[in-house]
C-alpha cells in the first residue's frame, strides 16, 4: 500500500515559511510508503522541482478546487493507492496514516473530519449554497485512487465549474457515490484536551477555523511542539527558512 500526500500551498505571506517548516519538521521523516507534493499555483511557472509542484494558474480562492484538480492529474501519473489532501497548517504522521489505510477499502474510499458535525454553525446557505450533508475537511482528507480518477474525469468535462474551496467541492461531487468514513478526526493544537495519540495521522496547527490569514508564530508553536513530542527532535526555526 502506497500512500501520496497533496499539500495545499501558495507562495504569500507566511506560508513560505510554512512550507519550509513542514518540510523541516513531519516531512523529512520518511517512511518507504509514503512521498509528499506541495502543489502551488503560480501563474507563469509549472513542474515539479523537488518536491514543489508549480501549477501555472492564479492563487485566486475561487480557484482552489481548479488547483486541487490540476495537482491530482499530476498525481496520477505516480504509483499510490491514496491520496491524502492537506493544508500547510498541519502535522503529519506518515507512520499512523499508513497503518491506518492498510485497514481501509481500496476503492470507493472517502475518509477525514466532517466539518459540518465540528462546526455546525458553517451550515448556512452562504457556506453551503447546494445543502450538502457534510464534507471532509480540508485540513485533511483522504481519497481512494478510483474516487481521483472519477474526479478528475468529471473535471476534465468542465473544468471551471465549481468555483468553491476544494473540501467542499469534493464533497458535493461525491455526495452520492460513496459513504465517508468519518473516523479520520483531526485535533487542533489549540484545544484544551488536546493530546498526541498513536492513532492520529493528522493534527491541525494553528487555532482559528478559517486560515486565510496564517498566523506563523501560533503555527511555529504548534508544529515543532507536535515534532518534538514525537519524534523528540529540536528544531531551530532560525534554521528553516
Amino acid at each position: 500500500m502506497k500512500a501520496l500526500i497533496l499539500v495545499q500551498s501558495v507562495h504569500a505571506g507566511n506560508y513560505t515559511e510554512a512550507i519550509n517548516l513542514q518540510k523541516k519538521t513531519w516531512d523529512s521523516v520518511s517512511h518507504p510508503n509514503v512521498e509528499t507534493l506541495f502543489y502551488i499555483p503560480e501563474e507563469g511557472k509549472s513542474g515539479i522541482v523537488d518536491k514543489d509542484l508549480y501549477l501555472n494558474i492564479s492563487p485566486a480562492w475561487e480557484l482552489m478546487y481548479v488547483h486541487f484538480m490540476k495537482a491530482c492529474v499530476h498525481a496520477l501519473k505516480f504509483e499510490w493507492d491514496y491520496l491524502l489532501k492537506t493544508d500547510n497548517s498541519t502535522y503529519i504522521n506518515k507512520e499512523v496514516l499508513v497503518n491506518i489505510l492498510e485497514s481501509k477499502p481500496r476503492t470507493k474510499y472517502y475518509g477525514g473530519h466532517p466539518f459540518f458535525q465540528t462546526h455546525p454553525e458553517r451550515n448556512t446557505p452562504e457556506h453551503n449554497p447546494v445543502g450538502i450533508k457534510d464534507f471532509m475537511w480540508g485540513d485533511g482528507f483522504v481519497l481512494s485512487r478510483d474516487l481521483v480518477i472519477k474526479l478528475v474525469d468529471m473535471y476534465a468535462l468542465n473544468p471551471y465549474y465549481l468555483r468553491a474551496p476544494e473540501d467542499y467541492c469534493v464533497g458535493f461531487v461525491l455526495r452520492d457515490k460513496c459513504e465517508p468514513d468519518t473516523t479520520l478526526l483531526i485535533p487542533s493544537y489549540y484545544d484544551p484536551s488536546f493530546s498526541i495519540s498513536s492513532k492520529t495521522p493528522i493534527y491541525r496547527c494553528i487555532p482559528s477555523l478559517t486560515n486565510v490569514e496564517l498566523n506563523y508564530e501560533d503555527y511555529t508553536k504548534a508544529i515543532i511542539d507536535i515534532h518534538k513530542q514525537l519524534v523528540h527532535e529540536d528544531i531551530s526555526v532560525s534554521n528553516v527558512v
